[in-house]
């Protein structure tokens, strides 16, 4: 499921410690990004992860609902949300 044109998303991630989806802190523009809520190990399954992507991934993010520093590194709990920009 890709879409056809340069998208703006979000990156979210399912926090291990709440359980909870949070902000990756910033968004990215992909070239035939998925045109619904993806997973990153879905949507890359079959090719390389976006360098952009690889970089917000090494980032530890704060939990509001523990106030904790977390990262995710687990592929298939970081997710690509399309924005409506």
């Amino acid at each position: 499921m890709r879409g056809e044109a340069v998208n703006k998303y979000s990156v979210r991630f399912r926090c291990d410690e709440c359980s909870q989806d949070h902000t990756m802190g910033q968004d990215i523009f992909l070239e035939n990004g998925p045109t619904s809520k993806a997973a990153i190990g879905d949507f890359f399954a079959d090719r390389e992860i976006d360098p952009q992507l690889t970089k917000i991934m090494r980032n530890k993010v704060l939990c509001p609902g523990t106030g904790n520093l977390i990262s995710q590194p687990d592929i298939q709990k970081i997710f690509l949300t399309l924005l409506d920009d």
